[in-house]
C-alpha cells in the first residue's frame, strides 16, 4: 500500500454545507440509530470519514479567526413519551480540517432530557475544527415513536 497523498482532496457530497451564523443548523435529526463514519480509501487504518446521513457544517472564515470557541453551542434533544424511557444515546461531536477525516473532539450522552452546551467547555480552548457534524455512538431507545435523538450546532 502507497502512503497517502497531501493535500486530500474533498469528496464530493452533498452533505457538506455553508454554516449560516446565527441561526441553529442540524447535523441530524430524529435518529434511532448509530451513525456508521466510513473508512477513507488510501488514507490507512483509523482514517474515518463523514458520519453517513450526517450533515457536515462548514465554519466561516471570519468565525474561525476569532479568539475562541466561546460562542459554539451544541444543542441535543432527546425526545421521549415517558420519563423512564428514552433514546438513552450518546451523540459524538466530530471536527476535521479538511473535509475528509473527522476527529471525534467529545461525546455527549443524553437519556430522557436534552442538553445544551458549550463547546469550549467541552475540549481544548482554542480548538477551532473549520468543518464540524456529529452522530450518534451510542442507541438504547426503543425506536419507533416512542423516542429519538437530534443534534444541532449555533455559533
Amino acid at each position: 500500500m502507497a502512503l497517502p497523498t497531501y493535500p486530500i482532496a474533498i469528496p464530493a457530497t452533498s452533505s457538506l454545507v455553508a454554516y449560516d451564523r446565527n441561526s441553529l443548523a442540524y447535523f441530524f435529526t430524529n435518529r434511532q440509530a448509530l451513525s456508521t463514519q466510513p473508512a477513507v480509501a488510501g488514507m490507512g487504518v483509523g482514517a474515518l470519514g463523514i458520519p453517513l446521513g450526517s450533515t457536515v457544517y462548514a465554519v466561516p472564515a471570519n468565525r474561525n479567526l476569532e479568539g475562541s470557541t466561546l460562542d459554539t453551542m451544541i444543542q441535543i434533544d432527546a425526545y421521549s413519551v415517558s420519563s423512564t424511557q428514552g433514546p438513552s444515546a450518546t451523540v459524538a461531536i466530530y471536527g476535521s480540517l479538511d473535509a475528509v477525516q473527522f476527529y471525534t473532539m467529545v461525546s455527549i450522552a443524553v437519556v430522557t432530557a436534552g442538553t445544551l452546551t458549550s463547546l469550549s467547555k467541552l475540549i481544548t480552548p482554542g480548538v477551532k475544527p473549520k468543518y464540524i457534524t456529529a452522530g450518534v455512538t451510542a442507541y438504547a431507545g426503543a425506536g419507533g415513536v416512542t423516542d429519538s435523538v437530534t443534534a444541532g450546532l449555533f455559533v
